[in-house]
């Protein structure tokens, strides 16, 4: 059976001296999302171990980023990457709004419930510990899905919102127009940077 012959190759590929990461490319790239995970629970069934645990503590850097993004389903890998970017010294703040704000409220609900199975706490919560002030309330709300789902772009808001982001930017400022739909939130961002910088 291909995923046998898939399973203990990868193992192979980590155990012993340095990662064989040509064989983990090959076996990883060849596949589907969903042929992945039915490789990943082979994986668990043969050695009693998490595929992802095992090459998450063996690869590292950009390597091991890519290769945990292709062999996670998205939503658990957005739930890992917010639990990164809150984990050690100091919160990154960008990773956090870059994964939050481009979810859907239903896809912000998957995420949560995946975050809360694999680290036993809710993402609010977490999010709450890690972060502060009108910062830590908009991914509050952003998290909770207090934002419009509109899909229309108003372009003279976009306009305003980017004009006084960049007269008067202050945090209460910001946080209203985050509050918005994304796609005015990008609007925003891309009159703000067409303009100002």
């Amino acid at each position: 059976n291909e995923n046998d012959e898939d399973a203990v190759k990868l193992r192979k590929a980590m155990n012993g001296l340095g990662t064989k990461e040509d064989v983990i490319i090959e076996i990883i790239t060849r596949n589907s999302n969903s042929e992945r995970q039915i490789l990943r629970k082979r994986y668990n069934e043969l050695y009693k171990k998490d595929l992802i645990n095992d090459l998450d503590s063996e690869l590292s850097g950009d390597f091991k980023e890519v290769i945990l993004s292709l062999m996670m389903p998205p939503v658990e890998f957005d739930a890992y990457s917010l639990n990164k970017a809150m984990k050690g010294l100091g919160t990154n703040e960008a990773a956090l709004i870059s994964i939050i704000c481009s979810k859907s409220a239903a896809e912000m609900n998957d995420i949560k419930k995946c975050y809360k199975n694999a680290y036993k706490v809710d993402l609010e919560a977490a999010i709450k510990s890690e972060t502060s002030g009108d910062f830590k309330a908009l991914l509050v709300d952003l998290v909770n899905g207090k934002k419009e789902s509109s899909m229309k772009v108003d372009l003279k808001k976009a306009e305003d919102n980017a004009k006084t982001l960049h007269e008067k930017p202050s945090a209460a400022i910001a946080n209203e127009i985050f509050k918005g739909s994304l796609v005015q939130i990008i609007a925003t961002a891309d009159v703000y940077s067409q303009t100002y910088g």
